[in-house]
Formats: C-alpha cells, sequence, structure tokens
C-alpha cells in the first residue's frame, strides 16, 4: 500500500511541476487541464489504496481446510450407500491450518478412526486411500476421541470443507449418540466458492480440484490431508487469476 501511494504521490508532485510550468510558458488554457488530471490520480491513489487495505483487513488470520475419508465399497458411491450394511463411517480426519494472507500451509492434521458397523476395512477402501487395516488396528482411535482431538486443533477457527464433511462427521456421531459436543459446530462449504468461480463441482472431487484448476500439490489423492492441500492449491490458483478469497469475514 505504501508502494502504491509513494509511486502516485511522485506523479502528482511531476503533475504540479508541469502546470506551473504550463500555466507560465502556455498560459492558463492547458492548466485546467493538467489540473484534472491530478485530481484524478488523487481520486485513484485512494481508491487503489483503500480497496487493498479492505481485501487485506476484511480477510481473516487463519482458516481450518477440513477433510474425512470413509468406509466404501465398489459402487457404494453409485449407490449412495444404500446396499444393506453400507455406511459412510469415518477412517480418517484431516485438516490443514491456513494462513489466510499468503495463502500458505501453517500446520496439518491427522488421525485414523477405528470403524464399528465395519470393522474391517474393504480392499477397494484400501487401495483408494492408502489406509491398512493394520493401520486402523494400531494407531486408529475411537471417533469421539477423534473428533475432539480435531476440534482442539481447530481452535475455534473457521472451519471450511468442500462438500458435505461437516455433515458426514455429524452423522458418525449421532451413530454413536455423541452428537452433543458436535451441536453448534457449523464448516462453510467451500464446494460453494469453487461453484462460483466456475469450477464443475458435481464432477469434481477435492483430490481433483488442484489438477482442475492447472495446479499441483504435494500429497496423495484420497487421503484426507493431501485432499486438503489439494483444495489450498486450487484456492491460491484461483485467487492468483482475480478470483476474491472465500475467506472472508
Amino acid at each position: 500500500m505504501r508502494i502504491v501511494r509513494s509511486g502516485a504521490s511522485v506523479l502528482i508532485g511531476r503533475l504540479h511541476g508541469l502546470a506551473n510550468q504550463s500555466k507560465a510558458r502556455l498560459g492558463c488554457g492547458v492548466y485546467p487541464i493538467i489540473r484534472d488530471l491530478i485530481q484524478a490520480c488523487r481520486h485513484c491513489c485512494s481508491a487503489m489504496t483503500c480497496t487493498m487495505h479492505s481485501c487485506y483487513a476484511c480477510c481473516m488470520r487463519e482458516a481450518v481446510i477440513f477433510d474425512t475419508e470413509f468406509t466404501a465399497w465398489p459402487g457404494s458411491a453409485q449407490r449412495n450407500w444404500t446396499a444393506p450394511g453400507e455406511f459412510r463411517e469415518i477412517i480418517q480426519i484431516g485438516a490443514i491450518k491456513v494462513n489466510c494472507q499468503t495463502m500458505t500451509e501453517v500446520e496439518a492434521f491427522s488421525v485414523l478412526v477405528k470403524p464399528t458397523l465395519n470393522p474391517m476395512l474393504s480392499e477397494y477402501i484400501t487401495g483408494l486411500t492408502g489406509i491398512t487395516q493394520a493401520d486402523i488396528d494400531v494407531r486408529g482411535m475411537n471417533l469421539t476421541d477423534a473428533v475432539r482431538a480435531f476440534l482442539a486443533f481447530c481452535g475455534g477457527l473457521p472451519m471450511f470443507c468442500y462438500g458435505y464433511d461437516g455433515w458426514i462427521i455429524a452423522k458418525n456421531l449421532a451413530l454413536l449418540g455423541h452428537s452433543g459436543f458436535w451441536t453448534g459446530v457449523r464448516p462453510s462449504n467451500i464446494g460453494e466458492w469453487f461453484q462460483s468461480a466456475g469450477v464443475d463441482v458435481a464432477s469434481i472431487n477435492s483430490s481433483g480440484l488442484a489438477a482442475a484448476v492447472g495446479a499441483s500439490y504435494d500429497g496423495r489423492a484420497h487421503e484426507a490431508v493431501g485432499d486438503c492441500r489439494s483444495i489450498l492449491a486450487a484456492v491460491r490458483a484461483l485467487i492468483g487469476r482475480g478470483v476474491d478469497s472465500p475467506f472472508k469475514d
């Protein structure tokens, strides 16, 4: 912002000098034109500075992007998990804290969760996510503890997910009768922002967002933290093209 003011101030000073010269050498006819240019420059400088300041000031300082992975079988997505015994049981919650001014990752969080209705993972979901039965058996937590750890990581920051991951968490907690501490948690669906930016969200999952907008990221597809990084990479790319930030107060 100071650079904008400094450059404009130099220009305005030079215009003042030209105005004085024109008045002295060319008479008063040219002077009003240059005077109007000076006023226009002042107005432009003020508008640009205020716009830049407003954009910076209205953005959140930090926010959390999160993603979930859950049990699945061949064709379960197409059936919307309606076959007997199918339920979207969470097996991983991943999240990243984002500096909303620099659009960079500050910190990452990941926890594996033991499913209860279908405690044995399908080969399909292991192949998709890379999460093995041994991973769940050794490092998996119960859902309630996992969600509490996730909320502690968020620390009250605004939460964003691509689609209905907040609903997935709520449904899983309700299944266990432990939904009380999630009441009032209202994550924002960043998918709506992508849709408004022209991204075909109906056909693109979170792991495919970065590639869909020509960006890249460091992470595995269908792994919760990796998918969060894909979302952030896509946000950063679109902001770089002039789209307003989704992280507005």
